[in-house]
């Protein structure tokens, strides 16, 4: 009894620590046959004190069968009144034969001892096969269950580990050893389990680093929104099967972020290139700068990375923007120094024009006082113009405004007597008769104003203009 004991307390000490199979095996094996041994020796020990029994109770049946003769007769002997002599011969009793007797009582011992030995055995095997299989589900409970992610799978297998637990608890052996035959099929379930879950969440993962590559625009937010939600309630419940709807969802999703992207691509392209970024007025660090943005952008592009191209995009435009607003204050200031100068040269010129008629007025003044004196004291034969460089120059307004009517219609008249017109006006003949300068040679029918140059023609409309 004190080696049950033990083998119980060594098959308690294995639950709790790490099984060891191989060795717990060989420790049952051994004890096993330590125990048949011993079981062996029992009966042989049994086996030989029943023997020994045997003799003895045949030697007081001997004696018992000897005396009893003697009885009978003294009591016959007494009953008849008859003396007795114990010693006077009798018939020997036969004797019986009691080794069937011994043999069935030491098979019946045998079966016993072998029923208990049978019993044990079959306690001691059933009490390693619940303690095997409690092993087995605490093994696979810990190094399979407790940190996968099963999902909708999880009730299939807290159903299972739970009927394991109850057979456990009951010593079930019929419900173990059906359990044992549905754990290939459990396996099979947790192998399907781990390998969808590791397809999902690798899906889950490429689809996430692809997502990330487009940039998201208010049209597509709400779907990308979905699709990001939907992979991540697949990946948390490990829906696997879904797998190929989501991957179409991604690729219809991505070809519509694609489409939209380079429409915001080219749209932010156009707006920095209708930026004013004159290179003339660029440093050579925005130069740089702007230049670095660009080819960004094109890298961006040909990786197919579209967020960081719309990303490096506006970096670019922002940055296109402040040098934009630096090169249009630049050239506000020019415009204004311009203006400034132009104005400057405006003034400088009005006043020299303003010289110019001034000193012109102050000519002709003295001229026309000359002709006034001419006319008073002679003919009128010099060689005198109202303007003399009528020819050559255009005439202003302002000189013009201080002549009487008969000095604008000499004026007028003298640019076509340069040319020999000869006047019909007898006035008029005889003012430029007078002039040395006068040569009357061509006819009035026979004149063409085709002979008159850019500043006559320019003079003559701005005289007639003046004359009422």
């Amino acid at each position: 009894m004190a080696r049950k004991d033990d083998t119980f307390s060594n098959l308690s000490k294995a639950l709790d620590e790490e099984f060891d199979y191989e060795k717990e095996i060989e420790e049952i094996e051994r004890q096993e046959k330590e125990l048949e041994a011993r079981r062996r020796q029992k009966e042989l020990e049994q086996q030989k004190k029943q023997e020994q029994a045997g003799q003895t109770e045949e030697k007081k049946n001997q004696k018992a069968a000897a005396k009893r003769p003697s009885r009978e007769q003294k009591k016959e002997a007494e009953w008849l009144g008859e003396a007795f002599d114990p010693n006077a011969e009798s018939p020997q009793p036969r004797r019986k034969k009691s080794r069937k007797g011994i043999i069935a009582l030491v098979i019946i011992l045998l079966l016993l001892i072998c029923g208990g030995g049978a019993y044990f055995y079959k306690m001691q095997a059933d009490e390693k096969a619940v303690a095997d299989f409690e092993a087995k589900v605490a093994s696979f409970q810990t190094e399979n269950l407790d940190d996968a992610q099963l999902g909708d799978k999880k009730e299939y297998f807290d159903s299972f580990m739970e009927r394991c637990k109850e057979a456990i608890d009951n010593k079930d052996l019929d419900t173990i050893s059906q359990l044992n035959k549905e754990w290939s099929s459990m396996e099979q379930e947790l192998t399907e389990a781990t390998n969808g879950k590791m397809a999902i969440d690798s899906f889950v993962y490429s689809a996430q680093e692809v997502l990330q590559s487009y940039y998201v625009t208010d049209n597509y937010k709400e779907a990308y929104d979905k699709l990001i939600q939907d992979m991540n309630a697949a990946k948390d419940n490990n829906q696997f099967e879904k797998i190929s709807s989501l991957q179409k969802s991604l690729d219809s999703l991505t070809t519509s972020l694609k489409a939209e992207d380079l429409k915001v691509v080219q749209s932010l392209k156009n707006e920095i290139s209708e930026m004013d970024l004159e290179e003339s007025y660029l440093t050579d660090s925005q130069k740089s700068e702007l230049k670095k943005y660009a080819e960004s952008v094109d890298k961006s592009l040909g990786e197919g990375n579209y967020s960081e191209a719309v990303a490096s995009l506006n970096k670019w435009k922002s940055s296109a923007s402040a040098v934009s607003e630096g090169i249009a204050s630049k050239k506000a200031e020019e415009a204004a120094r311009a203006e400034s100068e132009a104005e400057e040269l405006r003034k400088q010129w009005e006043a020299q024009q303003a010289a110019e008629k001034a000193a012109r007025e102050e000519e002709l003044r003295k001229q026309l006082e000359n002709d006034d004196k001419s006319e008073s004291s002679s003919s009128g034969s010099d060689g005198s113009y109202v303007f003399a460089d009528s020819s050559s120059r255009y005439l202003t307004e302002s000189e013009l405004k201080g002549l009487s009517q008969d000095q604008l219609m000499y004026a007028r008249n003298e640019i076509y007597a340069r040319h020999g017109y000869i006047f019909r006006d007898p006035a008029l003949k005889s003012y430029f008769e007078s002039k040395s300068w006068y040569s009357g040679s061509v006819s009035s029918e026979s004149f063409s104003s085709t002979v008159f140059n850019q500043y006559e023609l320019a003079n003559i409309k701005l005289i007639q203009s003046l004359e009422d």
